[in-house]
C-alpha cells in the first residue's frame, strides 16, 4: 500500500482511504450496488451477492494460493478458528473424496494398558451389496461388560 499511495496516506492522514474521485467516501451501500451490478451483468441473481461473500470469497482464494492458515488468519483479521467457517475446497480437492472414504478399512481401537479395564473396539463392516443395508458399527464388549458407542 505505501508503494503505490505512500504520498496520499501521508499528505492526507485523516482522510477516507477508500474514496470516490471528488473525495467522498465510498461507503458499504456504494459497494453492495457495485456487486449486486456485477451480478447482473454476469446473468446472476443479486441477491445472492452481499459484501460479506467477499471475505468468504477472499479467505478461500487465499487459502487456495497459500495454503497457510496463519496468512489467511491474519490478513483477515481473525483471531480465533471461526475462519475455518469461511474456507471452501475446490472441486479438484474433493475429487474422488468419496469413493475413497468407502473404501476406508481402518480399525479403530481404544485400549487401557491396564488389567480389567474396558476394552473397545469400534470394526467397520462394508455395506452388504445384495441386501442394500447401511454399514453397522459393532462395538466390542470388554471385562466390563458393556459397550461404549461415544468413542
Amino acid at each position: 500500500m505505501w508503494k503505490h499511495f505512500g504520498a496520499r496516506i501521508r499528505n492526507e492522514p485523516n482522510a477516507p482511504f477508500c474514496r470516490w474521485e471528488n473525495g467522498d467516501p465510498v461507503t458499504r451501500p456504494a459497494l453492495q450496488e457495485v456487486l449486486e451490478h456485477a451480478a447482473i451483468s454476469q446473468g446472476l441473481p443479486p441477491e445472492r451477492f452481499r459484501l460479506h461473500s467477499q471475505r468468504l470469497g477472499g479467505a478461500t482464494a487465499l487459502w487456495h494460493i497459500t495454503g497457510d492458515l496463519a496468512i489467511v488468519k491474519r490478513l483477515g483479521r481473525w483471531a480465533s478458528d471461526a475462519v475455518h467457517g469461511y474456507l471452501w475446497d475446490g472441486a479438484e480437492q474433493n475429487r474422488g473424496l468419496s469413493d475413497r472414504m468407502a473404501l476406508d478399512t481402518t480399525r479403530i481401537h481404544v485400549a487401557a494398558d491396564t488389567p480389567g479395564s474396558l476394552v473397545r473396539e469400534l470394526k467397520k463392516v462394508p455395506q452388504n451389496p445384495t441386501s442394500g443395508r447401511e454399514p453397522v458399527v459393532r462395538f466390542a464388549e470388554g471385562p466390563a461388560g458393556e459397550g461404549d458407542p461415544s468413542i
